[in-house]
């Protein structure tokens, strides 16, 4: 408790926050994920952010990329707490591939959580608890059931690679969690 409200009176926030994602040709930009629930585009303004808090970005490719790398540019302005306006832009190359294995063995598990998290967050304040549940199910099954069909070793056991072993069990204890549901 201590260095929770040591954490929040101490961080820094910043004001007047936009973000702009751009991407190579092949992908579009759909939707921004945070703890404001879902906004469509690429770009994003907010009044408000903190070090603390998180968005995703999500993506779709729209035909097959022409490299083996797409490319991504986020700009960040903002004002930080002494009133000075600033600019940070971050490049980031991702690696592609066709072999599903690959992409499942190289998968991060946190981010694919976190996401999973964001959306039904957002799918739960639309269609209740019940739907939401049913769709966490849903996806944790077709997850399974698209490794399992990639997956050309004719074994009886599913084995999960490395990178995506813990995403069960972590969509199991968000199951086991209790929710809250404020409505403003």
């Amino acid at each position: 408790m201590h260095y929770d409200l040591t954490r929040l009176f101490t961080r820094p926030n910043y004001y007047n926050v936009a973000f702009k994602l751009r991407a190579t040709q092949e992908v579009d930009i759909v939707e921004v994920l945070g703890s404001f629930g879902r906004r469509p585009g690429s770009a994003l303004s907010l009044a408000g952010f903190d070090p603390d808090s998180s968005l995703s970005f999500i993506c779709r490719l729209r035909e097959k990329p022409q490299t083996t790398n797409i490319n991504f540019q986020l700009a960040v302005i903002f004002t930080d707490n002494f009133n000075k306006r600033l600019l940070r832009v971050i490049n980031y190359s991702i690696s592609t591939t066709n072999d599903v294995i690959t992409m499942y063995k190289n998968l991060d598990v946190d981010v694919l959580t976190k996401i999973t998290v964001q959306k039904s967050i957002a799918l739960l304040q639309s269609v209740g608890c019940n739907a939401t549940r049913k769709e966490l199910y849903n996806r944790l099954i077709n997850v399974l059931y698209l490794y399992r069909q990639q997956n050309s070793q004719p074994s009886s056991e599913l084995v999960l690679p490395e990178a995506i072993k813990y995403y069960p069990l972590y969509l199991a204890s968000l199951f086991k969690t209790t929710v809250r549901i404020i409505l403003i």
